[in-house]
């Protein structure tokens, strides 16, 4: 039969965040249930310019993974301090299982999401001209951007098509469909 673990008492919150000096300063905790000693156990550290890999558990994502939260969440939190409101950690390097808090930066959605090379925000907003090959132009009010030329040659397509309305015309008819195929017979 195992013996149950200690729990340690949780430590008050701090009343300030520490500065980077401070940061550097601080020990980290040596009860193996406090959880700081036991993260760091499970990275393989490098050089300072160097990934720092999670050799703990992985999710599907490929993301680092301890106690139910995002290693590169913890790495930052333990090293950096708390994580701000409405801020993500994003990796800089591009690989989801380093922990070195120099390769991390807390960023908005938006900023984490025009910074990954596979995200289709950055992907379009690293477009610079409409699928017809014209230059976008014009942004609008929402953030779209548009082209100037498709957006013209739309407008004359609708007018003309409700001009051929206004006469009477048939608009959009190209004959009637054949009902069987015309292979012809062997």
């Amino acid at each position: 039969m195992a013996l149950p673990t200690r729990r340690c008492r949780p430590q008050a919150a701090p009343t300030r965040t520490p500065s980077a000096a401070e940061v550097g300063r601080m020990s980290t905790p040596t009860c193996p249930n406090c959880g700081a000693e036991r993260f760091w156990l499970k990275v393989a550290r490098r050089g300072p310019d160097e990934c720092w890999l999670w050799t703990g558990a992985v999710t599907r994502r490929g993301y680092g993974e301890f106690r139910n939260k995002q290693a590169s969440r913890v790495a930052w939190a333990l090293t950096v301090g708390p994580i701000g409101d409405g801020l993500e950690i994003a990796h800089i390097c591009g690989l989801r299982r380093c922990v070195n808090p120099d390769h991390l930066a807390a960023l908005t959605h938006l900023q984490a999401q025009l910074r990954s090379p596979i995200s289709f925000a950055s992907i379009n907003a690293a477009k610079t001209k409409c699928p017809r090959g014209h230059s976008y132009d014009h942004t609008a009010a929402n953030g779209w951007r548009r082209c100037r030329a498709c957006g013209r040659n739309r407008r004359r397509a609708t007018n003309s098509e409700l001009l051929q309305r206004r006469r009477g015309e048939k608009v959009g008819s190209h004959g009637p469909r054949p009902l069987h195929s015309t292979i012809p017979a062997i």
